[in-house]
Formats: structure tokens, sequence, C-alpha cells
């Protein structure tokens, strides 16, 4: 029976596992302090950034954190889903992550259009696998939403293309427990933070000193933001 102590006690035991696994993930565009990096420009004027990311890899951000946990973990029936998450991506905002089912899927799952295979999955009472933000709860008053279930990995682009003012890029979590993340405003490169559960940012353009004082203290986000400015001074020049 499904509230069994032997059902709870695998379940359980599956959850321990699944955060045990998360261990040595940590979430930050930690590729980007080798500076390897190249900004350029796409489709007329927009900015982008050639080899932003790594990859598939438990050091990065939450879609090649997602695909990285999930391909450690076939003998898992690990769905990929994106949405909001309730602290930093609660806005409307875009965040990967993965679900466990806890009840069989529909055989004909993958083959249902998307509203209904989120409602399928939403159905089979899931656990929400967030290697991001190290967390393996119920998806049940968890905060997560589900606007899209895909069967395939999430990017396999290394390249950043930034199509719009305001679009935001995650760089990493600051001391402050911020999201620091990166995009253009008013055609300019900025550097945005978000405090926990806000609906709003801030910005400071990349060359503002300002920003100094935001992240001088910062062991990785501050040089991984220098870096970028080199870079967008380079291309700029």
């Amino acid at each position: 029976m499904k509230n069994s102590p032997k059902y709870m006690k695998k379940m359980l035991n599956i959850e321990r596992k699944l955060k045990n696994q998360m261990e040595g993930y940590y979430y930050g565009q930690m590729n980007l302090l080798k500076g390897n990096f190249e900004v350029v420009t796409h489709e007329g004027n927009n900015i982008g950034v050639q080899n932003f990311y790594s990859g598939p890899n438990n050091i990065e951000v939450c879609h090649n954190q997602a695909d990285f946990y999930k391909n450690s973990n076939l003998d898992l029936n690990l769905i990929r889903v994106f949405g909001e998450e309730p602290i930093y991506f609660n806005n409307g905002g875009t965040h990967c992550y993965l679900m466990l089912p806890r009840k069989e899927l529909p055989d004909n799952f993958w083959e249902l259009d998307n509203d209904e295979r989120a409602t399928s999955l939403l159905g089979s009472n899931p656990l929400v696998v967030d290697p991001s933000f190290k967390k393996v709860i119920p998806v049940a008053n968890s905060g997560y939403s589900v606007r899209g279930v895909r069967n395939f990995r999430f990017s396999s682009n290394k390249n950043l293309e930034l199509k719009s003012s305001g679009t935001q890029v995650p760089l990493g979590i600051d001391k402050n427990k911020r999201l620091v993340s990166f995009g253009p405003w008013e055609g300019k490169p900025n550097i945005f933070f978000r405090e926990k559960f806000a609906k709003n940012t801030i910005s400071y353009d990349l060359d503002s000193w300002k920003l100094n004082g935001e992240l001088s203290k910062e062991r990785f986000i501050f040089p991984i933001v220098q870096n970028i400015s080199r870079a967008h001074n380079s291309f700029s020049n």
C-alpha cells in the first residue's frame, strides 16, 4: 500500500540517495573564471558570448546541472522540467530542474502535448529534484511550478545569445544570498542583483564604480564580472 511503512521507508531511502548525490554541486558559472570566452554580436546589434557555458556539469547553472544529474542517474525515471522556483525565479522566471514521478506515468506520456504531460506528471505526486539548490521535496506546497516538460537536453549550445533588454542570465549566488545575473539593459551590459523572494532586481552598468562596492569581497563572482567586463571592453574597442 502507498502509505505502508515499507513504502514510506523505500521513498525515504530514494530521497536520501538523491540528496546525497548532490554533494559537490555548486551553482555558478565558474568556468568563466578562466576568461576563455569572447563577446560578440548576433542578429544585428544584440550581444552574445561565445563559450559562455561549459555544458552538462555539476558546477554550472540550472539547465546544465539538471542534465548532468539526470545523466548520472539513468536508473531513475527523472523527468526534465522548467518553470518557476520559489526563491529566485518566482515572478515569471524560468528555472530548470527535475521531477521523479511517484506513480506510474501513462504509456503514451511522451506522445501527449506539453500541457497534458505537465498535468499527468503533477498527478503522479512527484518529487522535485533540484540539484542547483540541493532540494529533494514533494511538489505539493513546494512553490515550484511546471511550464514545460522535456524528453531531451535543455540545451547543447555553449554560446549565449541575449536578445532583449532585461534578459538576465545567472552567474551565481553572492555572500548576501542574492542571485547575481548578467544581461543587457537599455542597450548596455548590466549586472543584476535579486534578493531572496524579491519580485524586482537592481542593476548596474558593467562600467559602474558601484559594482566594486557590491562585489569586491566576492571570491568567485567578482573575478567573473571582471572577466566579462574585460571581454566586453575588448569587443567594444
